[in-house]
């Protein structure tokens, strides 16, 4: 789920940081949106709402302001609203001059919180689309696979599934991210059992 930022060291990142309300009245759109993203990885979620919001009224990018509305579904949803948090994911849809790369984002969170409202039709589509949108980011785009895999897999449906998850190892491996490619392995052994293949 967006936010993509590593998670690693977070605890430092929010104690060096955090209620320093001066310096925030300094920061830009994106600098708060860094810290709002630090402040989710840190289990901060409700004091990462204000500095997504203040950041919206910093900028008029559009591509920056879906990030921060898809930042904010998280936010939503965390803190009991995912229909408020898919709300913000078609806001930030709607914006006309967002790219690729930010629209595969924002349709992959939409996917997530469909996927955890029970919306697998939903689902399903969201993450065929955040797939078509993140060539260029096959970190996101891996865990897009695995997800809407998972997805196929309680549907009942191996094959798709299986393609989802041989699609996931291939792109976390491009990714670098080596350890991941287990997770992704394991799931397309079980989607192969379901089926009644062996797979080495």
């Amino acid at each position: 789920m967006e936010p993509p930022l590593s998670t690693s060291g977070r605890e430092t990142h929010w104690r060096r940081w955090r209620g320093s309300r001066q310096t925030e009245e300094m920061l830009s759109a994106a600098q708060l949106h860094r810290r709002g993203v630090e402040a989710i990885n840190a289990g901060k979620v409700r004091a990462a709402r204000p500095l997504l919001e203040r950041g919206l009224t910093r900028t008029s990018d559009d591509d920056l302001l879906a990030r921060i509305q898809a930042s904010l579904a998280y936010v939503a949803a965390e803190t009991g609203d995912p229909a408020g948090g898919i709300a913000l994911c078609d806001a930030a849809l709607e914006r006309e001059a967002i790219g690729a790369e930010t629209r595969g984002i924002v349709q992959g969170q939409r996917a997530l919180l469909q996927m955890r409202s029970g919306d697998t039709t939903g689902a399903l589509a969201s993450f065929g689309a955040a797939i078509d949108f993140l060539g260029a980011r096959p970190a996101e785009k891996a865990r897009a696979h695995l997800n809407r895999g998972g997805v196929f897999l309680q549907q009942g449906a191996g094959a798709r599934a299986a393609a989802d998850f041989a699609a996931a190892m291939q792109d976390f491996e491009r990714a670098g991210l080596h350890s991941e490619v287990p997770k992704a392995q394991h799931n397309l052994g079980y989607a192969a059992f379901l089926q009644g293949d062996l797979v080495s």
